[in-house]
C-alpha cells in the first residue's frame, strides 16, 4: 500500500531535490527527505484502515452477534456515493461486507440497556488528512444484513447513492430516509403489526414494496392523484387502502415534498 500511495510523492521528492542541489536553497532538498519520513509516519499512523481491521485494498467482512438481554437493534447509515444494499436476515444481529478499493465506513457500537446501537460513516478515499486522494470510478459497496429476530429500527442519511432494501424477512420498527438525489428501494415485510417509514429527499426516488395482506396508512398530498388511481381512499387526512382497518399489520408512510417520484406496488 505505502508503495501504491506515495510513489508519486517520491517521484515529485527527487524532482524537487535535483532542482534545488547546489544552489542556494538547496536546503530545501533536504526538506524532502524530511518530508518521505514524515508521511511514512503519518501513513502508519493514519493509514486507511477500517475500525475492524481491514484495508482499502481488500474485501472486508463485519459482523455482530446478539448478546444477552438484546431486545432491539437501532442501525444509522450516513454515506455518500454509496451502494447500500440488503438482501436478506440471518441469526447475526449484523453481518455486512465491504468491497476492496473503497474505504472501509467508520463504525460505532454500543449498547444502551436492551438495545444495541450501530452507526456505519462513509470516509473519502484521501490520505494524509486529505492531501493524497484516491478516486474510482465506481461508487462503494455494502452489502448488510440483519438478524431475523431481533426488531430493527434504521435511519439513513446520505447524498447521490442507490439503496436497496429487502427487510421483508426482517422484523422491521421503523425505517427513517435523509437522502438528497438518492434511489430507494425498500421491501418491507409484515413480521411486526406496526412499520413507520419516514422519507425525506430532495430530488429523490422511492420505490416501495409491501405483501397484500398489509393495510397502509401514506401521507403526503403531493400524491394524492397516484394514490387515488391505485385505489387508496381519503381517512383523517391520511390516504388509506381497503383492508386498512381489519389488517393485523399495518405500515404508516410519511412523504415529504421534495421526493422526486413515488411508486407503490404489492406481492
Amino acid at each position: 500500500e505505502f508503495v501504491m500511495i506515495f510513489f508519486p510523492l517520491l517521484l515529485i521528492a527527487i524532482g524537487i531535490e535535483k532542482i534545488f542541489t547546489k544552489t542556494k536553497l538547496q536546503f530545501i532538498s533536504y526538506l524532502t527527505t524530511f518530508a518521505m519520513f514524515l508521511g511514512g509516519l503519518i501513513f502508519v499512523l493514519t493509514t486507511n484502515r477500517a475500525d475492524f481491521g481491514h484495508s482499502f485494498f481488500s474485501d472486508s467482512s463485519y459482523s455482530v452477534f446478539p448478546e444477552k438481554g438484546v431486545e432491539k437493534l437501532k442501525v444509522t447509515f450516513r454515506i455518500d456515493e454509496t451502494n447500500l444494499t440488503v438482501r436478506d436476515s440471518g441469526y447475526e444481529l449484523v453481518y455486512s461486507d465491504f468491497d476492496k478499493f473503497t474505504r472501509k465506513p467508520k463504525i460505532d457500537y454500543e449498547i444502551i440497556g436492551n438495545q444495541v446501537n450501530l452507526s456505519f460513516t462513509s470516509r473519502e478515499n484521501s490520505y494524509l488528512f486529505g492531501m493524497i486522494r484516491i478516486e474510482t470510478d465506481d461508487y462503494q459497496n455494502w452489502n448488510m444484513r440483519f438478524s431475523d429476530e431481533i426488531p430493527l429500527e434504521l435511519i439513513c442519511y446520505g447524498t447521490y447513492s442507490d439503496i436497496d432494501l429487502n427487510l421483508a424477512s426482517t422484523p422491521t420498527s421503523s425505517c427513517k430516509f435523509f437522502a438528497d438525489e438518492t434511489d430507494i428501494y425498500l421491501r418491507l415485510g409484515d413480521i411486526l403489526p406496526k412499520i413507520k417509514v419516514l422519507v425525506s429527499g430532495k430530488d429523490s426516488k422511492l420505490r416501495l414494496r409491501v405483501p397484500l395482506s398489509v393495510g397502509i396508512k401514506i401521507s403526503g398530498d403531493n400524491y394524492k392523484t397516484y394514490l387515488t388511481e391505485i385505489g387508496f381512499k381519503e381517512f383523517e387526512g391520511f390516504f388509506v387502502n381497503s383492508n386498512f382497518k381489519d389488517a393485523e399489520s399495518t405500515i404508516e408512510v410519511d412523504l415529504k415534498s421534495d421526493l422526486r417520484s413515488f411508486r407503490l406496488d404489492f406481492f
